[in-house]
């Protein structure tokens, strides 16, 4: 733990209180009627994720300091968090992120999912309620642009806008330090795209002596591997594209590798034909045909799941030709179809899927309990333990058998239990970075090998943009984002392991993040802010918002949101 911090945040809830310090040097005598009430902010508990815990609680503490009185509301795992922020939700901003997995390269997937309008919504992705028209015409303008020079200007553009609506603030890139047990596994792949835990370091990492079993970690509970449920983690989906193929994998490198597929053609630029590989099969040694694929994604189709909904939106029919040629159709031109759709739709076999929802007596296929769970991938499902693990095999027949026999997911209650089994052998492999408070600590274990590296994964601080938050009015947002103390955040709290936050798609991304927008304040250009409490008093003020003689924030006289900063919106 970042001790300083960490024990001022856990004083203060541990003292049952609504987190607030006047500000001081107000007017007197305000109405009621304009003073804003207590914000709610939801935030990942310390034994969550320490460190985005205590980035968010030095933020609750600037906003406290301007007069905005903070209910910080820390909640411990990934699917509370996910019910804490579906609609109908009443919290003023929460903490959150995109935690680094290979389909997130694809520009698409970190732009559409937060903010594309179409994607508000219960159970669906844009939790800030963010609506710009503009913002959804370039991104859906990138999506259909075939060149890739011309997607990567429209992809930047689509950058720019979020700078200047600011409907969230990055809080930081994290540079993870990786840990495994180097007397147990060679042959390791770590990835910016997951650390350890991604597809190649579970195929391709070699036991030191006989066919030993990998045992990776994590902090939080999987309650179902459905693969239609995809609501729950990362580590969640990570573990079913073990179980089930998709037509396509993103390599190590980033780069799109054939997997069910051989090979895809262009027919027209809204036709694409697959041919499938003809070595396949599920592991219940039914082989895996087109009308398999045909019949996934039909079925996605026709069950919407959020998660998915970027890859799926564009397309109009899939088709099978023959018993290994699947024939794609989309609305439009559509850029990720293989980066985004192919990577990530998980084939299902159709004897088992088809008719399930009447078969099981369950309203969509997403609260299936799935207890088959019979894929095609490179390892078969054995068991799950909620709260426990998750155990796997080696699918021998595979086309592409991992080095290891058996993998177990083990689940830890936090941080701290997870690393201590890590440094007693308990377990292979940390999932992702440790903390920079373990480090030292790691390096001092012989047992372990350490890599740093940076990362694509973004921690951000998104705004409940409702008519019903504060945040609603553009001015409050644009003053609140020259709160965030990045200088405590990267050498306090990530102690020099990340760097500070620059837009939704990470500068490990080079290709896609646009490096040009600035880090000052540049006067009629998009830009990113600085931390500047006197700045940000000075547009609260310059915006009629005034201070009670308490120092408590109180909204302008005769108020009148303005959304966003350019008007006609």
């Amino acid at each position: 733990m970042t001790r300083r911090v960490g024990r001022w945040a856990w004083a203060a809830l541990s003292a049952g209180v609504v987190l607030w310090a006047p500000a001081g040097g107000g007017a007197a005598s305000l109405p009621k009627e304009r003073l804003i009430p207590p914000q709610t902010f939801i935030i990942p508990s310390s034994a969550w994720d320490e460190q985005r815990y205590e980035s968010a609680m030095l933020v609750a503490k600037e906003w406290e300091k301007i007069g905005l009185k903070v209910d910080v509301r820390p909640v411990p795992n990934w699917p509370t968090f996910v019910k804490s922020v579906d609609e109908p939700w009443d919290a003023a901003a929460f903490v959150g992120g995109f935690l680094a997995t290979p389909e997130r390269l694809e520009p698409s997937l970190m732009l559409t999912t937060p903010y594309l309008s179409t994607l508000i919504g219960r159970g669906k992705t844009n939790h800030s309620g963010y609506h710009n028209p503009e913002f959804d015409r370039v991104v859906t303008q990138a999506d259909a642009e075939l060149d890739a020079d011309r997607r990567r200007g429209l992809v930047h553009r689509a950058q720019e806008i979020l700078a200047q609506d600011v409907p969230h603030i990055t809080l930081y890139h994290v540079r993870d330090v990786l840990a495994h047990n180097k007397e147990r596994f060679a042959n390791t792949v770590p990835s910016p795209t997951g650390g350890y835990f991604n597809f190649w370091n579970f195929l391709r990492a070699t036991p030191v002596s006989g066919p030993s079993m990998l045992r990776i970690g994590w902090t939080g509970d999987i309650p179902t591997l459905n693969p239609v449920a995809a609501r729950y983690s990362v580590y969640y989906l990570q573990a079913v594209q073990m179980v089930y193929d998709t037509l396509a994998r993103l390599g190590p490198d980033g780069k799109t590798v054939p997997w069910a597929a051989e090979r895809w053609t262009g027919v027209d630029p809204t036709t694409v034909d697959v041919a499938l590989r003809r070595d396949m099969a599920f592991h219940d040694g039914r082989p895996v045909t087109a009308r398999d694929v045909a019949f996934t994604y039909q079925f996605f189709l026709k069950w919407k799941p959020a998660y998915y909904a970027a890859a799926l939106n564009p397309l109009e029919a899939v088709t099978a030709r023959d018993d290994f040629t699947v024939r794609f159709k989309t609305r439009r031109p559509f850029a990720p179809l293989v980066t985004l759709t192919f990577a990530t739709i998980p084939i299902l076999p159709q004897h088992i899927w088809d008719g399930v929802v009447e078969r099981e007596k369950v309203p969509t296929p997403e609260q299936w309990a799935n207890p088959i769970l019979v894929g095609s991938g490179p390892y078969r499902f054995v068991t799950l333990k909620p709260a426990q693990e998750v155990r796997l095999t080696r699918f021998d027949k595979h086309f592409s058998p991992p080095k290891t026999k058996d993998w177990l997911f083990v689940l830890y209650a936090s941080k701290e239990a997870e690393f201590l089994a890590l440094i007693n052998k308990e377990i292979d492999f940390y999932d992702r970075g440790i903390t920079a408070v373990q480090v030292e600590e790691a390096k001092r274990a012989r047992h372990l090998e350490l890599v740093e590296g940076p990362t694509i994964g973004v921690i951000s601080l998104q705004f409940n943009l409702r008519p019903s938050s504060p945040f609603h009015d553009y001015p409050f947002r644009e003053a609140f984002a020259h709160l965030v103390d990045y200088k405590t955040v990267i050498g306090v709290v990530l102690r020099g392991l990340g760097e500070a936050g620059r837009g939704i798609i990470a500068p490990a991304n080079a290709f896609w993040h646009n490096a040009a927008i600035p880090s000052q304040e540049v006067e009629g250009k998009a830009h990113y802010h600085q931390f500047d409490p006197q700045r940000a008093r000075a547009i609260l003020r310059q915006a009629g918002y005034e201070w009670g003689e308490d120092g408590r924030l109180h909204y302008p006289k005769d108020f009148k949101p303005q959304p966003y900063p350019r008007a006609g919106r």
